[in-house]
């Protein structure tokens, strides 16, 4: 391809991308975009018209008629009262007595220490102003504006003398996206937006002289500090439009509020157009659950305030995806899979549950509703601001029990299989490596049964903990290959050669050539209702180490004779604890006992010169604050230039169940797994055969005729019943 043919494309995918942002600036305001697809001049002007409707310093964030609701929730419903105490006996206190602000800025949420403690000073009291705002409001007690009052005159007094710093200590031309009062931009758009909520609240109280001085010594410079940054797509964008957007708001000023929500490369319907943030079917474009939740926190504050004042950002289909997709990815215990950076999530959990809050008022899906009501309503100020009075009941809202599905434009396949307490789940990661929070972990699987996460995906922990770059951020902590005992580099594009969602087998298949250069990485994975079959294929150009990982909870046993030895000096190897290993040139197995008692065993085929390494890894606890999870690893070592590895993961069987190899021939010679191989899986309920041709031949597997590129699966029960099934697999 010609660097002219490469230069037009870039233009034509950017000319795209600006006409599908100018569809959605006009639909907020029923207006037409421009022929070039670039906001139009209209578009800019009704603006200033939105905000113009209320003259004076009036609330825009929250309107009269908000806290009309509120007041009624109040009144009718248990949990509102909670909730309002809540939020009342924060505002007390800040009232009888607020912490004195800071001298200087604080410091990063991952590096903790005294620095830290310094932006929760700074936190809490830009919350508190919010809370104080809100409890005058349905109150009329003028003691909470003279509270609010006091701590924004204090911040306008100090905040211009605070240096710019940023997450890693740098000052001054170093340092990248400084905060002032925080460690970086997204911290201080938090910090503002909670500043600017409840200045909106408290100000129609406070004298126009003040009002200036407020404006002019902390708003707007905080304001303009964020303006200077793009990040484009990315989730601290989404926090500084937060900060910018409500200050836009609160002061009504059109500048503000145009470039948080319209600025054509960064604003909140950018973020939300096509090709921007989210995949076609709402899935945060780094691939992690924890930041797809987080950026949708900041877009949800800035599209709340956006809705009160004349836009419709709930009119754009892809903020409805973003609530659709959670649903889609969990299991039947509402686990999200844990790729990438951030905590394992859940659906459950109350942080996340609250966003539904919004999405039930919004759009009125029971399933939202029901989500809070099973997740349990929080006790921060989104239910009571946000929420409806009642809640549809927890039965409404089912997950995991739908058909095997491939999600985020096609890079995350998601197999299921089997019911009730014995549900399967496996999500293969095929996603590209987008850098910032992608880890190197391309063909990576993670895999849920019944009540438990059994090989889970890392997740992380704190970003200035050396584990996480030692551990978390290294191929090794991931169940999938690795080339020569280095991490994968940035993987692009994969190729789901093959996917089918059937009755007896759940197939996939999926390549990865950029993972490592000159490598060819291509799993296949069958996922039946007894567990998962694993045929690994790795393709290079010359002899190397070749691993194979698989992380599992519980005590692992394995059953080969092993001795006890040093962790594999190598990056991430070395983090390893309570190293052992062990050699064999035949199948072997592996058991695991979980917390709960079930049972998982697992049976790899045999290779000559095969080195079996296990010990304990890392998984992200269930909130970054935590201590690491412990968690064994297994890692299948051979030296080739070329391999198979070929495993059958068996889950919450009872220990009796056998694995049998069945021989594959081409034209009467003998083949490797990498061509053909058949297995028997006997378990107490059923036989399993297995006839598989990753190959592109014909062969010979245990008397049966293959055509390659098959798959065939048939189940026989315990009566004699016999079921079959076949797959392509490309």
């Amino acid at each position: 391809m010609s660097q002219m043919h490469r230069r037009s494309q870039r233009i034509s995918r950017r000319t795209a991308l600006r006409v599908t942002l100018a569809a959605g600036v006009a639909a907020t305001f029923g207006l037409a975009a421009g022929a070039d697809g670039r906001v139009t001049s209209a578009a800019r002007s009704a603006v200033a018209a939105v905000l113009g409707k209320q003259a004076g310093p009036t609330p825009r964030i929250l309107l009269p008629d908000d806290f009309t609701a509120i007041r009624a929730k109040i009144d009718g419903q248990a949990w509102a009262r909670d909730v309002f105490g809540s939020l009342k006996r924060f505002a007390d206190g800040l009232v009888a007595g607020a912490p004195p602000i800071p001298e200087t800025g604080g410091g990063w949420f991952h590096a903790g220490g005294e620095g830290y403690e310094i932006t929760r000073v700074h936190n809490r009291l830009a919350e508190g102003v919010r809370a104080l705002g809100i409890v005058y409001r349905l109150t009329d007690d003028m003691a909470y504006v003279q509270a609010a009052r006091s701590i924004l005159l204090g911040y306008a007094t100090r905040y211009p003398g605070y240096e710019p710093h940023d997450q890693y200590g740098r000052t001054g031309p170093k340092a990248y996206h400084p905060g002032k009062a925080t460690s970086q931009g997204l911290d201080e758009g938090i910090w503002l937006a909670a500043l600017a909520f409840g200045y909106d609240l408290v100000q129609e109280g406070i004298a126009a002289e003040d009002r200036q001085t407020i404006a002019s010594g902390l708003l707007r410079p905080a304001a303009d500090l964020l303006t200077a940054y793009n990040v484009g797509r990315q989730n601290h964008q989404t926090y500084y439009n937060l900060g910018i957007g409500l200050t836009g708001f609160a002061l009504a000023e059109p500048r503000y509020v145009e470039h948080a929500i319209l600025k054509p490369d960064s604003g909140l319907v950018y973020q939300l157009s096509p090709g921007a943030s989210y995949t076609a079917d709402g899935f945060w474009y780094e691939g992690s659950v924890h930041y797809h939740y987080y950026a949708l926190e900041g877009i949800l504050g800035l599209a709340e305030a956006a809705q009160r004042n004349g836009y419709d950002p709930y009119g754009l289909p892809l903020l409805r995806a973003a609530f659709e997709f959670p649903l889609a990815y969990a299991d039947a215990e509402g686990r999200l899979p844990a790729f990438n950076d951030g905590p394992p999530a859940s659906l459950f959990e109350s942080w996340r549950g609250r966003q539904y809050e919004i999405a039930y008022a919004r759009y009125g899906d029971p399933r939202y509703g029901a989500l809070v009501a099973r997740a349990g309503r929080s006790n921060s100020y989104h239910s009571l601001v946000y929420g409806v009075a009642e809640l549809p009941a927890p039965s409404e809202l089912t997950t995991g029990s739908g058909p095997s599905t491939i999600l985020a434009d096609r890079t995350i396949p998601v197999l299921r299989a089997g019911e009730g307490s014995r549900r399967l789940q496996l999500a293969i990661n095929a996603m590209p490596y987008v850098g910032s929070h992608s880890q190197p972990a391309q063909l990576e699987i993670d895999l849920s049964a019944g009540p438990n996460r059994v090989v889970p995906a890392p997740a992380s922990i704190k970003y200035a903990d050396p584990l996480h770059a030692g551990w978390y951020r290294q191929t090794i902590s991931h169940s999938t290959v690795i080339v020569e005992g280095k991490s994968q580099g940035r993987g692009g594009p994969t190729e789901i050669v093959a996917f089918q969602a059937g009755t007896l087998a759940q197939v996939s298949r999926v390549r990865s050539g950029s993972a490592y250069p000159g490598t060819l990485l291509d799993r296949i994975c069958v996922l039946l209702d007894v567990g998962l079959l694993d045929l690994f294929l790795v393709t290079g150009g010359q002899e190397a180490t070749l691993d194979w990982a698989l992380h599992h909870a519980g005590d692992l046993a394995v059953e080969l004779p092993t001795q006890a030895r040093r962790a594999p000096p190598l990056p991430g190897y070395q983090e390893l604890e309570d190293v052992f290993d062990g050699r064999t040139d035949a199948p072997w197995r592996a058991r695991w006992t979980l917390a709960d008692g079930s049972q998982s065993a697992l049976w790899v085929g045999a290779a000559p010169g095969t080195t079996v390494i296990a010990g304990r890894g890392y998984i992200g606890g269930p909130d970054q604050n935590n201590d690491p999870t412990m968690v064994s690893a297994l890692i299948v070592r051979r030296q080739a230039a070329s391999t198979a590895f070929l495993s059958a993961l068996l889950e919450g069987g009872d220990g009796s169940e056998t694995v049998t190899i069945r021989p594959a021939t081409r034209g009467g010679t003998a083949v490797g797994a990498e061509q053909a191989v058949g297995l028997t899986i006997a378990t107490a309920t059923a036989t399993y055969a297995v006839w598989l041709a990753a190959g592109p031949e014909s062969y010979q597997i245990d008397g049966r005729q293959m055509v390659g590129g098959q798959v065939l699966v048939e189940r026989t029960d315990t009566d004699g019943m016999t079921r079959t099934e076949s797959a392509a697999l490309g």
